[in-house]
């Protein structure tokens, strides 16, 4: 996105921006990118991880490249849901835990047809 070196951002709008870009990445299903996104944002803004909404990327993130980074991402949407359980994220984290559970289990179920 050539747009982000033309324009000059104050730490709360680059949050933002970077935030926003992750989340397209996610909605395009690419957990990897969206990961990468977010580091960069926490390196240059550490601060940023503080906020709800930061927390929520990455265990979506995690979720969705699967592998290693799948447990990780259940344990951080799993403490946001405790930890923010009656607010927006936290209701989002919740759903795209039982997403998971569901998507998880469908593998399964399809693997142990195969199997049979």
């Amino acid at each position: 996105m050539a747009i982000r070196k033309e324009l000059v951002l104050d730490p709360v709008q680059r949050t933002r921006l970077r935030l926003l870009s992750a989340n397209v990445e996610l909605e395009r299903g690419q957990g990897t990118s969206a990961l990468q996104e977010l580091r960069a944002l926490l390196d240059d803004e550490p601060a940023a991880s503080v906020r709800v909404a930061v927390q929520l990327a990455p265990g979506r993130s995690e979720l969705l490249a699967g592998g290693e980074a799948a447990p990780v991402g259940k344990a951080r949407l799993t403490r946001l849901v405790a930890e923010h359980g009656g607010e927006a994220e936290g209701i989002r984290g919740a759903l795209e835990l039982l997403r998971h559970a569901l998507q998880t289990e469908d593998r399964a179920e399809d693997r142990a047809a195969l199997a049979a």
